[in-house]
């Protein structure tokens, strides 16, 4: 059920991050939006929830290491050099792998602890990174200096392309850009809703049929491309609806986006801790806690850096841009 969820994030990145940047670059005549501005903005919005969540998540796994030393299983991935690594999304970073299994003294950067998500934000990462100067960049005055860059940026997303540990999860990311490609010259209106409609239920069928059939797999290549039909199906049929989302609606969506991100990152850490208490807390009431739990500490670390992401965003833009 997780995996699906991740396959469907990356679907929806790209589409959302194409998206913003095409938009802003067309009109760059007025904002003259380039490489820098899409850098401070990514930044700060995956920065402003991430080091929030990576100081949490030391802190709950030195104090569970403590309690319980025996039942913690990620004690290899707990010191200074892997939070460094994650600091710097590093984590299982396809280079550094490579050699570490032919020089040990390279090390190889797992992700922090019990922070066992942290592995997809690092090639969201730098598929951001790759994209952003793909699109923005200038090129003209040194190209040498671009593709020497570009080449730089494309490790993660080139190698998540066919392997990494989502099996070649960026490309979904892909397949979500490209629905995006197709919405921006003008496709969705090809066809009419009733169309829409017709095609969103019959990949809906195709993609729940395969799914069935994925034997528990949910990054298996096919089920990812249908997945990502799906979703690209019915957002271009949303485009041709007459939906409106009521005004209510739409305030619950913005105040849980405003702490979704913080809640990815360490709900995780925060289940497993829960953990601890096994034998003395029914499995059922442990579930509760864990979730309750979970989403309680996202608010609560949001509120202290993902939902400033703007305010930092702002600054940032004064300072450097």
């Amino acid at each position: 059920m997780q995996e699906v969820g991740v396959v469907i994030f990356f679907v929806l990145s790209g589409f959302l991050i194409a998206h913003t940047t095409w938009t802003r670059k067309s009109n760059a005549a007025a904002t003259n939006y380039g490489f820098r501005h899409f850098f401070i903005d990514r930044f700060s919005r995956i920065y402003a929830g991430y080091v929030p969540a990576l100081l949490f998540i030391l802190l709950v796994d030195s104090i569970s290491l403590l309690i319980a030393p025996g039942a913690y299983v990620h004690g290899g991935a707990l010191d200074a050099k892997t939070a460094l690594g994650n600091l710097l999304m590093l984590e299982n970073f396809p280079a550094l792998d490579i050699l570490h299994r032919r020089v040990a003294s390279v090390p190889a950067i797992d992700r922090l602890g019990s922070g066992r998500p942290l592995w997809t934000l690092a090639v969201e990462w730098w598929i951001y990174m790759f994209f952003g100067w793909l699109v923005l960049a200038r090129r003209r005055n040194r190209p040498w200096a671009y593709w020497s860059v570009l080449a730089l940026l494309s490790i993660v997303p080139a190698w998540n392309l066919v392997w990494g540990l989502g099996d070649g999860i960026a490309l979904a990311w892909v397949y979500g850009a490209g629905a995006c490609a197709l919405i921006w010259r003008g496709t969705a209106a090809v066809f009419s809703r009733r169309a829409w409609t017709a095609a969103a239920c019959l990949c809906t069928a195709v993609t729940v049929t395969a799914g069935a059939y994925a034997n528990g797999r949910a990054y298996d290549r096919v089920l990812v491309a249908l997945i990502a039909a799906t979703v690209t199906i019915g957002i271009l049929g949303l485009q041709q609806s007459r939906l409106v989302v009521p005004a209510t609606s739409r305030r619950w969506v913005r105040r849980v986006a405003d702490y979704s991100f913080t809640l990815y990152l360490v709900h995780y850490t925060v289940l497993e801790a829960t953990t601890l208490a096994r034998g003395r807390v029914s499995d059922p009431a442990l579930v509760v806690i864990g979730v309750v739990a979970s989403n309680l500490l996202a608010v609560l670390l949001a509120a202290l850096g993902e939902m400033r992401h703007r305010t930092l965003s702002t600054y940032l833009h004064r300072r450097f841009s």
